[in-house]
């Protein structure tokens, strides 16, 4: 059975970005005006604290929901009450990065998180953050055959090892204007 929901149905912006499940089948959406949560009944909205649009989402090993906005990110867990509450994870970035416009992607990878915007990929672990900037731009960011890749076309198609972005596949060898949005193992 498939049940379509309108705009005032579920009360929230009207762009989606990204969509996850928990185990217990509770449905987390990355909103234009937040973050969007479905527990079968009842539709809320968690709005970011400078009320930006939320881009993407990811369940961490921790269980919490990391979460993307504009210029923000961090992520959601059940408070004392056992609702949802915000914790920032921008004042841990350096002075000098925590301008970074929208969170497009987040990836959980061997216990880090790591967030991806435009200009830098920021890895969360053991409470601080990792900044990687770019070379030209961080286009893409997922996990191939249990390895950390991104795109950058000003180097190719990098993977991370010890902490290094290394190439993959050279910019030159990859077709003009060469474009990721996803990756899916296949046979």
């Amino acid at each position: 059975e498939i049940i379509n929901f309108k705009k005032y149905e579920y009360n929230g912006g009207t762009q989606n970005w990204n969509i996850r499940e928990d185990a217990r089948g509770r449905i987390y959406i990355a909103n234009n005006e937040g973050l969007l949560t479905f527990d079968g009944s009842y539709w809320k909205i968690f709005p970011l604290p400078n009320k930006t649009i939320v881009r993407s989402l990811e369940f961490g090993d921790d269980k919490r929901l990391y979460v993307g906005g504009q210029d923000e990110f961090g992520y959601f867990s059940p408070g004392n009450s056992g609702n949802l509450v915000y914790t920032s994870l921008k004042a841990l970035v350096e002075e000098s990065a925590q301008h970074f416009a929208d969170i497009w992607n987040i990836v959980n990878w061997q216990g880090a998180i790591y967030f991806r915007s435009k200009t830098r990929i920021f890895k969360f672990l053991n409470n601080k953050i990792t900044v990687y900037p770019c070379w030209e731009s961080w286009n893409f960011i997922g996990i191939h055959q249990n390895t950390l890749v991104a795109l950058d076309p000003g180097k190719g198609l990098m993977y991370l090892k010890e902490g290094n972005w290394l190439p993959l596949i050279d910019k030159t060898l990859l077709p003009p204007k060469f474009y990721i949005t996803s990756i899916t193992p296949f046979g």
